[in-house]
Order: structure tokens, then C-alpha cells, then sequence
């Protein structure tokens, strides 16, 4: 088991005094069309993932997401290199930055989302579905 889950299960038995946590482990290519084929619905989900992969996972976790539930995207400022120039951003940077930049700004801009971009650590970017 990898020790992020190992601690995020130790902060959820110590803190979800409701019992209303579900971590769910694994890789999400193969959980998430389970999740919404059984038209599961949820309050938060946490996105960490492959950045050119963002897009995918945001559509599925909009399907999963109640209105009103929370979406956190993390590590999206890569190490500052998406406020950068595009030319400032090593070559082979260039592309993966460059999707995020779309993806920051379809989900600023979003009529289904509501999103803030925190420039916390790596950047984090929380949005509510509408």
C-alpha cells in the first residue's frame, strides 16, 4: 500500500467520526466508470492524476458530484511553470503546460463550475458544480 493511502486512511479513522469518508484506492481508469455506471454520487473528489488526464477525470467527476459537491485538482501550477511565458517552459514542457493552461481556464470560466485557483504548494484549484 502506498503511505499517502496508508495516511489518509489513519486521518479519516481519526477524524470521520460520522463514518461518512469512503476512500476508494486504485487507479481511476478503472474505478471511475464503475462509479458511474452504478450512478454513485459524491461531496468531494480529490484529482490527482496524470495532468493531460484532468479533463477526462473532471467530466467523470462532474457526473459523480452532487450539486454543490467539491472537486480539488492538485499540482496545478507545476512548480510555477504555468504562469510562466510559454517560452519560458522547457520544450518538452511545452504541451502538457499548455493543456493546463486550457483546463485552468474552461474551469475558471466554467457555466458548471465555480473554481479558484490557490496558489498553495504546487497550486491547487478548487471548484463547486453548479
Amino acid at each position: 500500500m502506498h503511505y499517502r493511502v496508508s495516511q489518509a486512511k489513519d486521518y479519516f479513522d481519526l477524524y470521520d467520526r460520522k463514518g461518512c469518508i469512503n476512500l476508494i484506492e486504485g487507479d481511476a481508469l478503472d474505478i471511475l466508470p464503475g462509479l458511474v455506471k452504478e450512478n454513485k454520487k459524491y461531496d468531494m473528489v480529490f484529482m490527482d492524476a496524470a495532468k493531460g488526464q484532468y479533463p477526462i477525470f473532471a467530466e467523470t467527476a462532474y457526473a459523480l458530484l452532487n450539486t454543490g459537491g467539491i472537486m480539488v485538482t492538485d499540482n496545478v501550477m507545476q512548480e510555477g511553470e504555468i504562469l510562466e511565458s510559454r517560452y519560458a517552459v522547457r520544450r518538452r514542457n511545452r504541451t502538457i503546460h499548455t493543456r493546463m493552461r486550457e483546463f485552468l481556464y474552461e474551469y475558471t470560466h466554467s457555466e458548471l463550475w465555480e473554481s479558484m485557483i490557490l496558489p498553495i504548494g504546487d497550486g491547487v484549484m478548487i471548484s463547486v458544480k453548479k
